[in-house]
């Protein structure tokens, strides 16, 4: 009885495998029918090639003149302002230069302004001079013109009396006297004519004199002028130079890195001082190949930042979206770059370190990428082994 009972008992448990295993197994493929057919696994392409910058670009500092370094760089990581002296050259020789180029500035201007003086009054003088030449003029006339009254009442008289001496009225000797009286106003006539005349040839003369004077005084200032000029160019352009040997920060930011120069360095124009990272958001720029990223890489994709260095099992990774993709290909790579989202992990973001970037860009189902992947490998079967399969 207990034999019949475990055999019709070994029956029921057979017949329940026989039911219920292949219930589950096509249960089983069900699932995983629906999961290849309904799941999605995002495809991500990867750069090893990335690093963090400032969203505003870095500005390198050169040195604009060579000269010998008289005040060296700050360290690498200060943070300094627009204008801040970052680096001095000796500018001695200059500032000598300078300060002997000025020296000659201000006597001149005191010998300008004395012949501006001298001018002046000499053009007072000639202003003066004309008035007395005129009252002098007037005066020598008048005094010419009563000699000539006088000369010509003198010859009338003794143009009368010799008449009438001739008559017998006169002695011979009063009208020899009025003759000889005649003769000697004729003769102070003349001389006051000269006179006037001489008068006003030497006024002339002294007024042509002061305007000369003056015309040579106004030569001397321009002289002086042109000197007083080419001593302030020469100041000014000595002081560019000056301003040339202070190297100044252009802008606010932290130095990233700095050259290695000490007071009495000797430094070429144009070699690299410093470099200063400005301040700003930080973003990601990443470098792909041209065949991972042309066609597939776009704008708004998400991506993921993981730091080297700083394993992502420990710090994980920092969420970001793309926001420019270059359109050419430079030294065999395509710039992308891309924003950092706000919730950003607790790694120490910085400029300068150096990450990796995952980009999503596409989301398949297991079966696609199954049709996919088979596609593919067909195609590279059928085009021989030199093929290579193009990325998922």
């Amino acid at each position: 009885m207990h034999f019949s009972r475990s055999l019709r008992r070994l029956e029921a448990d057979h017949h329940y495998r026989q039911t219920v295993v292949p219930i589950m197994l096509v249960g089983l493929l069900g699932l995983w029918a629906v999961w290849l057919t309904f799941a999605r696994i995002s495809i991500y392409a990867t750069s090893a090639t990335a690093r963090l910058e400032v969203t505003r670009e870095n500005q390198p500092v050169d040195a604009p003149v060579s000269g010998r370094v008289a005040v060296a760089l700050p360290p690498a990581g200060r943070l300094v302002h627009a204008g801040d002296i970052l680096l001095e050259f000796d500018a001695a020789p200059e500032r000598l230069e300078q300060s002997r180029l000025l020296a000659r500035v201000t006597p001149s201007s005191h010998q300008m302004q004395a012949l501006r003086d001298e001018i002046a009054a000499q053009e007072r003088a000639v202003q003066e001079e004309i008035g007395s030449a005129a009252a002098a003029t007037a005066e020598a006339g008048a005094r010419a013109r009563e000699a000539q009254s006088r000369a010509e009442y003198a010859a009338e008289e003794a143009t009368r009396l010799a008449s009438l001496q001739r008559n017998g009225l006169v002695p011979e000797l009063e009208a020899l006297r009025a003759a000889k009286l005649a003769d000697q106003r004729r003769s102070e006539a003349e001389t006051s004519a000269f006179a006037a005349s001489r008068l006003t040839s030497d006024l002339q003369a002294s007024r042509e004199d002061r305007l000369a004077r003056i015309a040579r005084l106004h030569s001397e200032i321009a002289a002086i002028e042109g000197t007083r000029s080419e001593a302030l160019a020469g100041s000014d352009r000595l002081g560019y130079d000056i301003s040339q040997r202070v190297v100044r920060a252009p802008m606010t930011g932290v130095l990233a890195e700095t050259a290695t120069v000490k007071p009495g360095s000797v430094v070429r124009a144009g070699d690299r001082l410093a470099t200063i990272v400005p301040e700003g958001t930080l973003k990601t720029v990443a470098f792909f190949t041209p065949s991972t990223a042309l066609g597939r890489i776009r704008p708004g994709q998400r991506a993921r930042v993981r730091l080297e260095g700083f394993p992502w099992t420990q710090y994980g990774a920092t969420n970001a979206s793309v926001t420019a993709v270059a359109g050419e290909v430079r030294d065999g790579k395509v710039r992308v770059e891309l924003a950092l989202m706000p919730d950003s992990s607790d790694l120490p973001l910085q400029h300068g370190l150096p990450a990796e970037v995952d980009v999503q860009v596409d989301e398949l189902s297991p079966l696609a990428m199954v049709l996919r992947t088979a596609g593919q490998r067909l195609r590279v079967n059928a085009a021989g082994p030199s093929a290579t399969p193009a990325l998922p």
